[in-house]
């Protein structure tokens, strides 16, 4: 009988062929590339069947054409009407600048509150405010405040 010393595990070539055990580092990267493509099908067809439970077809569902109510702006979101009206009231209507607008819809009519920045007489620049009933059909009804 002779002593031979054991035979040397394969050589590790990552830091993840440290953690695992011989055996497995022996595994062919084919069969793991396998196995992760496998899974993503899985997931993919998984996927597609609680869409289709959901809303009754594949099809990606819709968006509303525009979730802006009449009467404001898509692009910054204020009232156009009212911005109008307040422009036609300023001294210096070439200063406003429009900062922010919130509305409240009560059924049958918005109440629409609209942040501006302007400069006054003596060219200050100030923020003010307005509160305005407006109609659901954009126009201008009463200013509030």
């Amino acid at each position: 009988m002779t002593n031979n010393p054991p035979p040397l595990p394969p050589k590790a070539t990552t830091p993840l062929d440290y953690a695992l055990p011989a055996k497995r580092r022996s595994r062919p990267l084919l069969v793991a590339a396998a196995t992760l493509g496998v899974c993503l099908l899985a997931c993919m067809i998984l996927g597609a069947i609680v869409r289709f439970s959901q809303t009754g077809s594949l099809a990606t569902p819709k968006a509303p054409a525009s979730s802006t109510p009449t009467g404001f702006s898509d692009w910054d979101g204020s009232h156009v009407e009212l911005v109008k009206l307040v422009k036609k009231n300023l001294h210096d209507p070439e200063s406003f600048e429009h900062v922010h607008t919130q509305f409240w819809d009560m059924k049958t009519h918005f109440v629409v509150l609209m942040n501006y920045r302007t400069k006054n007489a003596l060219g200050a620049l100030q923020l003010e405010s307005v509160k305005a009933k407006c109609g659901k059909d954009g126009s201008v009804i009463e200013i509030m405040q």
